[in-house]
Protein backbone atom coordinates (compact mmCIF):
# COMPACT_ATOMS: atom_id res chain seq x y z
CA UNK A 1 0.00 0.00 0.00
CA UNK A 2 1.15 3.73 -0.85
CA UNK A 3 0.46 6.86 1.15
CA UNK A 4 1.55 10.41 0.04
CA UNK A 5 2.19 12.61 3.06
CA UNK A 6 3.32 16.30 3.58
CA UNK A 7 5.65 16.57 6.20
CA UNK A 8 5.86 19.90 6.57
CA UNK A 9 2.21 20.03 7.91
CA UNK A 10 1.10 19.03 11.54
CA UNK A 11 -1.11 16.69 10.42
CA UNK A 12 1.07 14.98 7.88
CA UNK A 13 3.93 14.69 10.72
CA UNK A 14 1.21 13.38 13.38
CA UNK A 15 0.55 10.70 11.08
CA UNK A 16 4.10 9.60 9.86
CA UNK A 17 4.59 9.14 13.85
CA UNK A 18 1.83 7.25 14.40
CA UNK A 19 2.84 5.05 11.56
CA UNK A 20 6.30 4.81 12.99
CA UNK A 21 4.80 3.37 16.19
CA UNK A 22 4.44 -0.37 15.00
CA UNK A 23 7.00 -0.24 12.06
CA UNK A 24 10.73 -2.43 11.74
CA UNK A 25 12.36 -0.29 9.44
CA UNK A 26 12.36 3.34 8.37
CA UNK A 27 14.00 3.89 4.86
CA UNK A 28 14.51 8.29 3.75
CA UNK A 29 16.93 9.52 0.94
CA UNK A 30 16.52 13.41 2.05
CA UNK A 31 19.24 15.50 2.76
CA UNK A 32 21.34 15.20 5.66
CA UNK A 33 19.18 17.34 8.05
CA UNK A 34 16.00 17.73 6.59
CA UNK A 35 14.38 15.17 8.84
CA UNK A 36 15.85 16.79 11.96
CA UNK A 37 14.40 20.28 10.40
CA UNK A 38 10.95 18.62 10.37
CA UNK A 39 10.84 17.22 13.59
CA UNK A 40 11.31 13.97 12.59
CA UNK A 41 14.78 13.08 13.56
CA UNK A 42 16.24 9.47 15.23
CA UNK A 43 16.14 11.25 18.51
CA UNK A 44 11.99 11.86 18.13
CA UNK A 45 10.96 8.56 16.51
CA UNK A 46 13.44 6.49 18.84
CA UNK A 47 10.92 7.64 21.33
CA UNK A 48 7.98 6.13 19.54
CA UNK A 49 9.69 2.84 18.56
CA UNK A 50 12.88 2.17 20.10
CA UNK A 51 13.55 -0.80 18.45
CA UNK A 52 13.26 1.36 14.75
CA UNK A 53 15.82 0.56 12.12
CA UNK A 54 16.62 4.27 9.84
CA UNK A 55 18.27 3.51 7.08
CA UNK A 56 19.63 6.98 5.79
CA UNK A 57 20.82 7.00 2.34
CA UNK A 58 22.46 9.72 0.90
CA UNK A 59 25.28 10.77 -1.88
CA UNK A 60 27.72 11.58 1.40
CA UNK A 61 26.33 10.19 4.26
CA UNK A 62 25.06 12.21 7.46
CA UNK A 63 28.91 13.98 8.48
CA UNK A 64 32.52 14.79 6.64
CA UNK A 65 32.63 17.72 4.84
CA UNK A 66 30.71 17.05 1.68
CA UNK A 67 27.59 15.75 3.38
CA UNK A 68 25.65 19.16 2.08
CA UNK A 69 26.92 18.54 -1.20
CA UNK A 70 23.89 17.80 -4.07
CA UNK A 71 24.59 14.27 -6.31
CA UNK A 72 23.46 11.97 -9.11
CA UNK A 73 24.87 9.04 -10.30
CA UNK A 74 27.68 10.16 -12.08
CA UNK A 75 29.04 12.46 -9.55
CA UNK A 76 29.30 9.58 -7.39
CA UNK A 77 31.14 7.33 -9.98
CA UNK A 78 33.73 10.48 -10.65
CA UNK A 79 34.11 11.32 -6.81
CA UNK A 80 33.84 7.43 -5.48
CA UNK A 81 36.43 6.27 -8.33
CA UNK A 82 34.63 3.58 -10.73
CA UNK A 83 34.61 6.66 -13.80
CA UNK A 84 38.55 7.25 -14.04
CA UNK A 85 38.67 3.51 -15.35
CA UNK A 86 36.03 3.27 -17.72
CA UNK A 87 36.38 4.13 -21.49
CA UNK A 88 38.60 3.98 -24.28
CA UNK A 89 43.31 4.23 -22.70
CA UNK A 90 43.04 7.71 -25.35
CA UNK A 91 39.92 9.03 -24.26
CA UNK A 92 37.81 10.75 -21.82
CA UNK A 93 36.21 8.49 -19.06
CA UNK A 94 32.81 7.24 -20.55
CA UNK A 95 29.63 6.61 -17.93
CA UNK A 96 28.42 2.95 -16.57
CA UNK A 97 25.30 2.59 -18.30
CA UNK A 98 21.68 3.56 -16.89
CA UNK A 99 22.17 4.20 -13.31
CA UNK A 100 24.31 1.09 -12.78
CA UNK A 101 25.93 2.61 -9.77
CA UNK A 102 22.63 3.27 -7.64
CA UNK A 103 21.01 0.28 -8.75
CA UNK A 104 24.12 -1.35 -7.20
CA UNK A 105 24.92 0.02 -4.24
CA UNK A 106 21.01 0.03 -3.18
CA UNK A 107 21.64 -3.53 -2.48
CA UNK A 108 24.48 -2.41 0.19
CA UNK A 109 21.68 -0.14 1.49
CA UNK A 110 19.30 -2.98 1.52
CA UNK A 111 21.86 -5.31 3.22
CA UNK A 112 22.74 -3.36 6.10
CA UNK A 113 19.10 -3.17 6.50
CA UNK A 114 19.25 -6.79 7.30
CA UNK A 115 22.13 -6.86 9.53
CA UNK A 116 20.01 -3.78 11.75
CA UNK A 117 16.76 -5.38 11.40
CA UNK A 118 18.57 -8.95 12.85
CA UNK A 119 20.20 -7.06 15.70
CA UNK A 120 16.78 -4.82 16.57
CA UNK A 121 14.69 -8.64 16.39
CA UNK A 122 17.66 -10.60 18.33
CA UNK A 123 19.04 -7.61 20.93
CA UNK A 124 16.05 -5.20 21.71
CA UNK A 125 17.34 -1.89 19.92
CA UNK A 126 17.00 -0.20 16.91
CA UNK A 127 19.62 2.14 15.13
CA UNK A 128 20.58 4.52 12.48
CA UNK A 129 22.25 2.71 9.26
CA UNK A 130 24.21 5.90 7.83
CA UNK A 131 24.72 5.00 4.31
CA UNK A 132 26.49 7.11 2.28
CA UNK A 133 26.89 6.33 -1.32
CA UNK A 134 30.17 7.66 -2.29
CA UNK A 135 31.51 5.91 0.54
CA UNK A 136 29.84 2.25 -0.29
CA UNK A 137 31.78 2.22 -3.39
CA UNK A 138 34.94 1.52 -2.63
CA UNK A 139 33.79 -1.89 -0.89
CA UNK A 140 33.01 -2.90 -4.87
CA UNK A 141 34.33 -5.98 -6.06
CA UNK A 142 34.26 -5.00 -9.68
CA UNK A 143 35.67 -1.18 -9.31
CA UNK A 144 37.49 -0.14 -5.59
CA UNK A 145 38.37 -2.90 -4.29
CA UNK A 146 40.77 -4.09 -6.19
CA UNK A 147 42.23 -0.61 -7.56
CA UNK A 148 43.24 0.44 -4.12
CA UNK A 149 45.83 -2.40 -3.16
CA UNK A 150 46.97 -2.10 -6.49
CA UNK A 151 47.41 1.71 -6.33
CA UNK A 152 49.41 1.09 -3.21
CA UNK A 153 51.55 -1.69 -4.51
CA UNK A 154 52.43 0.01 -7.57
CA UNK A 155 52.30 3.98 -6.46
CA UNK A 156 50.17 4.43 -9.95
CA UNK A 157 46.85 4.83 -10.65
CA UNK A 158 45.14 2.19 -12.96
CA UNK A 159 44.42 3.24 -16.12
CA UNK A 160 41.63 2.87 -18.68
CA UNK A 161 42.80 -0.30 -20.93
CA UNK A 162 40.89 -2.07 -23.74
CA UNK A 163 38.58 -4.43 -22.48
CA UNK A 164 39.80 -6.97 -25.33
CA UNK A 165 42.81 -8.84 -25.23
CA UNK A 166 44.67 -8.33 -28.31
CA UNK A 167 42.71 -10.08 -31.05
CA UNK A 168 40.65 -12.25 -29.38
CA UNK A 169 36.78 -11.54 -28.98
CA UNK A 170 35.69 -9.73 -25.61
CA UNK A 171 31.98 -8.25 -26.14
CA UNK A 172 28.59 -8.52 -28.32
CA UNK A 173 29.00 -10.42 -31.41
CA UNK A 174 26.04 -10.72 -34.37
CA UNK A 175 24.78 -14.00 -34.87
CA UNK A 176 22.16 -15.43 -37.65
CA UNK A 177 19.29 -14.49 -35.20
CA UNK A 178 20.89 -11.37 -32.66
CA UNK A 179 23.40 -10.96 -30.58
CA UNK A 180 25.84 -13.06 -28.56
CA UNK A 181 28.09 -11.59 -25.63
CA UNK A 182 31.67 -13.45 -24.81
CA UNK A 183 34.70 -13.23 -23.21
CA UNK A 184 37.59 -15.26 -24.44
CA UNK A 185 40.69 -14.54 -22.50
CA UNK A 186 44.43 -16.19 -23.88
CA UNK A 187 43.60 -19.29 -21.40
CA UNK A 188 40.31 -19.71 -23.33
CA UNK A 189 41.75 -19.36 -27.44
CA UNK A 190 41.97 -23.56 -27.72
CA UNK A 191 38.03 -23.41 -26.25
CA UNK A 192 37.33 -21.04 -28.81
CA UNK A 193 39.21 -22.77 -31.74
CA UNK A 194 37.47 -25.93 -30.45
CA UNK A 195 34.15 -24.77 -30.74
CA UNK A 196 34.76 -23.47 -34.19
CA UNK A 197 36.26 -26.82 -35.10
CA UNK A 198 39.21 -25.09 -37.14
CA UNK A 199 42.32 -26.26 -35.15
CA UNK A 200 44.33 -24.82 -38.14
CA UNK A 201 43.54 -21.01 -36.12
CA UNK A 202 45.96 -22.42 -33.43
CA UNK A 203 48.94 -22.28 -36.22
CA UNK A 204 47.34 -19.42 -38.22
CA UNK A 205 47.33 -16.73 -34.92
CA UNK A 206 50.25 -18.19 -32.61
CA UNK A 207 50.37 -14.94 -30.66
CA UNK A 208 46.42 -13.90 -29.87
CA UNK A 209 47.94 -10.64 -28.13
CA UNK A 210 48.99 -9.45 -31.17
CA UNK A 211 45.96 -6.48 -32.07
CA UNK A 212 47.24 -6.08 -35.33
CA UNK A 213 45.57 -9.59 -35.92
CA UNK A 214 42.22 -8.93 -35.04
CA UNK A 215 41.02 -7.68 -38.60
CA UNK A 216 42.20 -10.97 -40.34
CA UNK A 217 40.56 -12.69 -37.08
CA UNK A 218 37.37 -11.28 -37.57
CA UNK A 219 37.44 -11.67 -41.25
CA UNK A 220 36.66 -15.44 -40.42
CA UNK A 221 35.05 -15.41 -36.95
CA UNK A 222 31.95 -13.01 -38.30
CA UNK A 223 30.39 -14.87 -40.95
CA UNK A 224 31.39 -18.15 -38.89
CA UNK A 225 28.47 -16.46 -36.22
CA UNK A 226 26.52 -15.44 -38.90
CA UNK A 227 25.60 -19.18 -39.89
CA UNK A 228 24.45 -20.07 -36.27
CA UNK A 229 21.82 -18.68 -34.44
CA UNK A 230 21.86 -17.63 -30.71
CA UNK A 231 21.06 -20.75 -28.82
CA UNK A 232 22.97 -23.22 -31.26
CA UNK A 233 26.07 -20.41 -30.05
CA UNK A 234 25.11 -20.89 -26.59
CA UNK A 235 24.99 -24.91 -27.00
CA UNK A 236 28.13 -25.38 -28.47
CA UNK A 237 29.92 -22.49 -26.64
CA UNK A 238 28.52 -24.87 -23.35
CA UNK A 239 30.11 -27.89 -24.80
CA UNK A 240 33.80 -26.67 -24.40
CA UNK A 241 32.92 -24.73 -21.11
CA UNK A 242 33.28 -21.43 -22.79
CA UNK A 243 32.04 -18.20 -21.72
CA UNK A 244 28.93 -17.32 -24.12
CA UNK A 245 25.56 -15.81 -23.62
CA UNK A 246 22.55 -15.13 -25.47
CA UNK A 247 21.84 -11.77 -25.72
CA UNK A 248 17.78 -12.00 -25.59
CA UNK A 249 15.39 -9.79 -26.41
CA UNK A 250 12.06 -9.14 -24.41
CA UNK A 251 10.45 -11.40 -26.73
CA UNK A 252 13.39 -13.93 -26.17
CA UNK A 253 12.86 -13.04 -22.50
CA UNK A 254 9.08 -13.96 -22.14
CA UNK A 255 9.33 -17.22 -24.13
CA UNK A 256 12.82 -18.45 -22.43
CA UNK A 257 11.78 -22.38 -21.28
CA UNK A 258 13.84 -22.45 -18.23
CA UNK A 259 12.04 -18.58 -16.92
CA UNK A 260 8.48 -20.38 -18.02
CA UNK A 261 9.49 -23.82 -16.22
CA UNK A 262 10.61 -22.20 -13.23
CA UNK A 263 7.08 -19.96 -12.84
CA UNK A 264 9.43 -16.58 -13.02
CA UNK A 265 6.62 -14.78 -15.19
CA UNK A 266 2.84 -14.21 -13.58
CA UNK A 267 -0.20 -13.58 -15.34
CA UNK A 268 -2.41 -10.37 -13.82
CA UNK A 269 -5.60 -9.25 -15.16
CA UNK A 270 -5.55 -5.72 -15.89
CA UNK A 271 -8.48 -3.82 -15.32
CA UNK A 272 -8.22 -1.79 -18.73
CA UNK A 273 -6.01 -3.91 -21.00
CA UNK A 274 -6.48 -6.97 -19.96
CA UNK A 275 -4.42 -10.29 -19.04
CA UNK A 276 -0.75 -8.99 -18.90
CA UNK A 277 1.99 -10.90 -17.96
CA UNK A 278 4.42 -9.40 -15.41
CA UNK A 279 7.94 -10.17 -13.41
CA UNK A 280 6.94 -12.57 -10.65
CA UNK A 281 8.65 -13.14 -7.38
CA UNK A 282 12.33 -13.37 -7.57
CA UNK A 283 13.29 -16.22 -5.34
CA UNK A 284 11.80 -19.59 -4.70
CA UNK A 285 11.32 -20.09 -1.21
Amino acid sequence: RSITLNLKTATGRKIFKELVKDKDILVENFGPGVMEELGLGYEVLEEINPKLVMTRISYFGQSGPYKDYKGSDIIAEGMGGPLYMMGLPDREPVKYGDDTTLFGIGNYAAAATTVALYVAEHQGFGQVVDFGIMEALQSCVNWQLTMHPTYQYKGAPVGRELTAFGMLPTGGFPCKDGWVYMIVDPGWWPKLVTMMEMPELMEKFPNVLDATKKDEFDAIFYPWLLERTKRELHEMAGSVKLNVGAINTMEDVLNDRHYNERGAFAEIEHPVVGKLTYPGRPFTM
